[in-house]
């Protein structure tokens, strides 16, 4: 299969190129730099002349308190981006895969969210990656939503690796105590997305326990 992966220099963007060439697949890889979703003529373009099977959006502004004060790019790059990344796999009968996050709950569920539960986002974060599924699954019905939380991969920015600098740094370390999540593995998370390309499309919640 021939597939586009955006955000393709991100944590699980190199996670999940790795899978796929792995399995044998033609994989085109495009950071943000070489492929801004926010632009349809450029997506249009791509799609045109790579003529994909699949396309991974990983790609999202996902720095939640940025967002707060960022309001035009957080909506830009999270609800409008995905929309015309679905839009233009309408047209063309691709499969879209779009990485989408926990904020667009609420966050006051003691248990774990399920699919059938009602998303009621709190932050700018979460409203926009809430506008972004809504958008791309009206657009284009063969498009599958993936929710996962707290990512950490090999490289970037993320929670475990910040914790490790930190301990490093530091003899004692104070951070919040009043948030609950599942770290979720890049690694783990690529597995899954590679077994769902043959699932049906709709809305998939893939964590690490614990």
């Amino acid at each position: 299969m021939r597939i586009i992966i955006t955000g393709g220099d991100g944590q699980l963007g190199r996670e999940l190129g790795q899978i796929f060439k792995k399995e044998g697949h033609t994989v085109f890889q495009y950071s943000k730099q070489q492929l801004d979703i926010t632009d349809r003529g450029q997506i249009r373009e791509i799609l045109k002349r790579i003529e994909p099977e699949i396309i991974i959006n990983t790609a999202a502004f996902t720095k939640v308190d940025l967002c707060e004060t960022e309001l035009e790019k957080a909506y830009l790059i999270n609800g409008i981006g995905p929309y015309y990344l679905a839009t233009e796999a309408k047209e063309r009968n691709v499969k879209l895969f779009h990485i989408s996050t926990d904020y667009v709950f609420k966050g006051d569920k003691l248990f774990p969210y399920e699919e059938e539960d009602t998303p009621h986002p709190k932050t700018i974060y979460g409203k926009s990656k809430r506008l972004g599924e809504e958008l791309a699954l009206i657009a284009c019905e063969n498009t599958t939503i993936i929710r996962t939380s707290w990512l950490y991969g090999h490289g970037g920015q993320n929670f475990v690796n910040t914790i490790k600098e930190l301990s490093n740094q530091l003899s004692e370390i104070r951070v919040v105590d009043d948030q609950y999540g599942c770290p979720t593995y890049t690694k783990d998370l690529g597995i899954v997305i590679k077994e769902l390309i043959t699932r049906p499309p709709g809305i998939y919640h893939v964590t690490n326990s614990g």
